[in-house]
């Protein structure tokens, strides 16, 4: 038997099959590589998030008990191309239900200046918006505080 024979053809009939493997798996990591720094994936397009971010132009306060006095919860939604937020929620797992659906109800009647793209472009934009709960000064009512939107 010549093993020096069957071990190039061995060799010869894998390496396609690895190249092929290879670049299905290099395909497969690009395919699950996240957006670039500053972009997130919005439906089918990327939406950069370096540019204008939406900004509240008409809110209201919602009532809200004392008993949520410094509870602070991140509100998520979508603020779409027209300024009118949509899809909202709440990241934090153990906040109370009662307060989030105060607060996903009441924004949902806010109104934004929409995200802009580079271009100046109205675009459609997630949103991260850290809320806290607070007394008044005169403490004779219980305030939404906004944080910086994310």
């Amino acid at each position: 038997m010549n093993t020096a024979n069957t071990t190039p053809a061995l060799n010869v009939a894998r390496q396609p099959i690895s190249t092929a493997l290879t670049l299905g798996l290099f395909g497969a990591l690009l395919a699950l590589t996240p957006p670039a720094i500053g972009q997130e994936v919005s439906r089918n397009h990327a939406t950069n998030l370096t540019a204008t971010p939406p900004l509240p132009t008409r809110s209201i306060q919602p009532r809200i008990g004392d008993r949520y006095e410094w509870v602070q919860v991140e509100m998520t939604f979508w603020v779409d191309q027209s300024g009118r937020p949509y899809g909202v929620g709440c990241n934090d797992l153990g906040a109370d239900q009662n307060l989030v659906a105060t607060l996903s109800q009441t924004i949902g009647f806010w109104k934004f200046a929409p995200a802009k793209d580079a271009d100046g472009n109205p675009v459609a934009r997630k949103v991260m918006l850290p809320v806290s709960i607070v007394p008044s000064k005169d403490r004779t009512e219980t305030l939404v505080a906004l944080g910086k939107i994310k």
